[in-house]
């Protein structure tokens, strides 16, 4: 049981998942889509479009082997756990864990599907369906604590805006999308209404690893083989953000990177900025190095409390850069010892467990204060 007792402050999850496959997709789009829309054909795959995602190639691995071996202790929370299908059961979960809030991405629908969609209308489509699913349906039942994270059908820059628009209306507070959009870099100027919509609106950006198209998957045969190179398409982002232009254009936009660690970040943020200097015509000449963005207050990281460089990178890029994020319920989270952990980092002031826990959620996700809802010792924002 993790120990309430030592938490300093109230916690903000900024990365837990729920998952869909209980929900069917095909009745949710409709005749027109019946044909395309994603089917489960086990717990991890779907049939959508006409194929098998995710792909051999893709991150996943061979669709006859759908489940990673786990060497991981019993004493976690294991995948496809009750409170990532039903909302009751999240709270509970929730309150055991010690998170007070928790934003919520989803997984096969919202990472797969949505990565590996084609057709610009059935993603458009698919996004719409599970922002209502998400927003209006599970965080519904507890909309102080639940709250969405919609994807965007990035197929469709301009579809990608108006969804963002759409989001504000109904209340949803950030967005979705990947470290790139079927091999096409997060800077292609066909992406700039994205960003200039949300710029205008406020919405801040969530870049979630992907559940396909990894950059080094087909390079690997095993789940395991391909997911520890998952970092490096989120380099990608950074790169694309930082110094390939995106904030130059848009030097309000906040972003936010998640599940794939900190520990490159000082390497990737040398290495762009001597690149940018020697090679400056190819970054646009940019008026700020690559780690000026990089360390701004455009920038946020999620970090999982097991992380061994949290402090380092708060440290080089400032911990006010640095989101708790729990990964609730994927085969490599550490539920239910995520808090626990975090307010045990003694390589951590208590200032900086504070701001990782929850502070700086409220600086991303534009929280006006969070609610004690779970067990703790003091209130952020009250």
């Amino acid at each position: 049981m993790p120990n309430l007792a030592k938490k300093l402050s109230p916690v903000v999850d900024a990365d837990g998942h729920v998952l869909e496959s209980r929900v069917d997709w095909v009745e949710r789009l409709g005749p027109d889509l019946a044909d395309v829309a994603p089917r489960f054909l086990n717990g991890m795959h779907l049939f959508v479009e006409g194929q098998v995602l995710p792909r051999s190639r893709d991150l996943l691995g061979p669709t006859n082997n759908p489940r990673p071996r786990l060497s991981k202790s019993e004493k976690y929370w294991s995948f496809n756990r009750k409170g990532q299908h039903e909302p009751e059961a999240r709270i509970a979960d929730m309150n055991e864990e010690g998170i007070d809030i928790a934003f919520l991405f989803g997984s096969y629908i919202s990472q797969t599907a949505m990565g590996g969609i084609q057709n610009p209308v059935l993603a458009t489509a698919l996004a719409r369906s599970f922002n209502d699913w998400i927003h209006d349906e599970y965080c519904s039942h507890d909309p102080q604590r639940l709250k969405a994270v919609g994807v965007l059908p990035m197929q469709d820059p301009s579809a990608a805006a108006q969804e963002i628009r759409r989001c504000v209306d109904k209340g949803i507070t950030a967005v979705q999308t990947f470290p790139h959009i079927s091999r096409k870099p997060l800077h292609d100027p066909s992406f700039d209404v994205v960003w200039a919509t949300a710029q205008e609106v406020g919405m801040p950006i969530c870049v979630h690893i992907v559940n396909s198209y990894g950059s080094m998957a087909d390079l690997f045969q095993t789940f395991g083989q391909k997911h520890v190179f998952i970092p490096v398409d989120m380099m990608a982002a950074v790169a694309s953000f930082s110094a390939c232009g995106i904030f130059e254009k848009f030097p309000t936009l906040k972003v936010g990177l998640f599940e794939a660690g900190v520990g490159w970040l000082p390497w990737l943020g040398s290495r762009l900025d001597s690149h940018v200097e020697i090679l400056a015509p190819d970054f646009g000449n940019p008026e700020r190095k690559p780690s000026e963005w990089i360390t701004s207050e455009n920038l946020f990281f999620g970090v999982e409390s097991e992380d061994e460089f949290i402090a380092q990178a708060a440290a080089e890029y400032g911990v006010e850069r640095l989101l708790y994020s729990s990964d609730y319920a994927h085969f490599d989270c550490e539920c239910p010892e995520t808090v626990t952990e975090l307010f045990e980092n003694e390589t951590l002031s208590s200032t900086d467990k504070t701001a990782i826990a929850g502070g700086n959620a409220m600086k991303f996700f534009g929280l006006e204060s969070v609610p004690d809802f779970s067990k703790s010792s003091a209130a952020i924002g009250s």
